[in-house]
């Protein structure tokens, strides 16, 4: 199981670069490798690498799981999970194939990212062409990942991502809105626990923050939690347009 970490250090952590592409992955399992174990590792991620640079879909297909790393870049693309290209990252072998996922740490995404957020990624909220648009929702951002960057140029990929992102759109949608799968996900998750976050913003102040400068990486709550909750409904219904008109499109 390994982990994307860019620049974190621990010392009871083993980390691995990959070489074509410099990737630095912590070793989740095993926690304590063998010297044999990471040279397979390390081996088994340059095979990975090298089937990528090729742009050959036969190539590629043989190495990594296609349908793990298809729902896993949708997945990570629609939440627009900030840390996605260089921390918490996750991927594992399975049966001589790299899996992508599970996913992971989504505290800043889906439109919860503050100013030192933008000031830091500049892509996270670009049209693509390098000017800013001031919406958060538009964008690619999971894309920059070097290996989803290399995929995105292969036709095949971007054929499997437009035909998994329409297969999904109804799952997706609900999240936000009612559709034929029923009520919405985030009104089923008002009506089960409501009462319980209003209890919860009886006693703590949902615009408090506690959080120093150093660390405000976080958006700057509203005043009430349904205003919140409605910023989080609108802001996934403008990401799915946005990467509906994206993906339809490749």
């Amino acid at each position: 199981l390994l982990e994307l970490e860019a620049t974190r250090y621990e010392n009871d952590v083993t980390y691995i670069t990959t070489d074509r592409y410099g990737l630095r992955f912590a070793l989740n399992e095993p926690e304590i490798p063998t010297y044999e174990q990471q040279s397979s590792i390390k081996s088994r991620l340059s095979t990975v690498e090298s089937a990528l640079a090729s742009k050959n879909w036969t190539r590629i297909s043989s190495v990594i799981d296609v349908d793990s790393f298809v729902t896993f870049y949708i997945m990570s693309e629609f939440t627009k999970q900030v840390d996605f290209s260089f921390s918490s990252t996750r991927f594992y072998f399975k049966n001589n194939k790299l899996y992508a996922g599970p996913g992971w740490d989504y505290d800043l995404a889906m439109g919860n990212v503050g100013p030192r957020i933008y000031d830091a990624y500049i892509l996270y909220n670009n049209d693509g062409v390098g000017t800013k648009t001031g919406n958060s929702w538009e964008g690619l951002w999971s894309a920059n990942m070097k290996w989803f960057e290399r995929l995105l140029l292969v036709p095949e990929f971007k054929a499997a991502v437009k035909a998994r992102f329409a297969e999904v759109a109804p799952i997706i949608i609900n999240i936000f809105e009612a559709n034929e799968l029923g009520e919405s996900q985030i009104d089923k998750m008002l009506s089960e626990d409501g009462a319980s976050f209003a209890r919860n913003y009886e006693v703590w102040d949902i615009t408090k923050d506690d959080v120093s400068d150093a660390l405000a990486v976080a958006r700057t709550p509203d005043a009430t939690f349904e205003e919140n909750v409605e910023y989080l409904r609108t802001w996934l219904k403008n990401r799915y347009a946005y990467l509906n008109g994206v993906f339809s499109a490749y």
